[in-house]
């Protein structure tokens, strides 16, 4: 799904809908990525979740901080970004598989 506001993202979130990983901007209108990320954490149905934060700003010690799981910069980690949620989401399922 995407969320043109942060208002708009932190509302759909704060709902029981399953994510299976977070991609966030830092530059959003409404709240920052980071305040999302700070906020999202606190809920339940979201302590789990992965997370990624792209952002141009060199804020990835503030990010990992507020709970995210991958910081990327812009627009230089960029190609990063599908090898990341691959390893996130293996990673995730790894996680709740149950023991062989």
């Amino acid at each position: 799904e995407l969320c043109s506001t942060g208002t708009a993202a932190l509302a759909k979130l704060a709902s029981a809908t399953h994510y299976d990983l977070l991609l966030l901007d830092n530059d959003v209108p409404g709240a920052t990525g980071l305040e999302i990320v700070r906020q999202v954490r606190t809920f339940v149905q979201r302590q789990r979740t992965p997370i990624v934060l792209l952002s141009a700003s060199a804020s990835a010690g503030a990010a990992h901080g507020a709970g995210i799981d991958a910081f990327l910069r812009k627009p230089q980690d960029v190609a990063l970004l599908v090898p990341t949620i691959t390893r996130l989401l293996t990673d995730s399922a790894a996680d709740f598989a149950p023991p062989s």
